[in-house]
């Protein structure tokens, strides 16, 4: 199993071999950013595409390194690994992570998959994101 980093210039072409079935996991925030949005914002290089993979591709993630004001963190935007989330692969995200100089790894995810992130991967919960919309789009476009 291998980790690749995968450029902007072939955001592409790893789209047609999978990375597009991140888009499931925007459907958990679809007010925030859509499949082709987060397609543009990798292949504008504002995230950076990782693909796991053996034979064929296992996870696509997501990411983006956020430089905070004690720490470097690596932060998951979206992940796409269904049952395949193995200690194994997880390591090749946390080798990746610390390569680049980060000294944690983050992400906003849903309860289950925080469970999952807790229980097999050594996460903790450092606090909630919640969210309450001021306008809706057919408010905007009223005005």
């Amino acid at each position: 199993m291998n980790l690749y980093v995968i450029g902007p210039q072939h955001i592409d072409r790893a789209w047609q071999e999978g990375a597009h079935l991140l888009g499931e996991a925007t459907k958990f925030a679809p007010d925030e950013c859509t499949p082709s949005q987060l397609k543009l914002r990798l292949a504008l290089g504002h995230m950076t595409l990782l693909c796991i993979r053996d034979d064929e591709p296992a996870a696509w993630l997501a990411v983006s390194f956020q430089q905070l004001s004690n720490m470097r963190v690596l932060h998951i935007h979206a992940i796409y690994a269904p049952g395949k989330t193995s200690d194994d692969a997880f390591l090749l995200v946390e080798q990746y992570a610390r390569q680049e100089g980060a000294s944690a790894i983050q992400g906003a995810c849903s309860e289950a998959v925080a469970r999952l992130w807790q229980r097999r991967f050594g996460f903790s919960e450092t606090y909630r994101i919640m969210r309450k919309p001021l306008w809706t789009a057919a408010e905007a476009t009223a005005t």
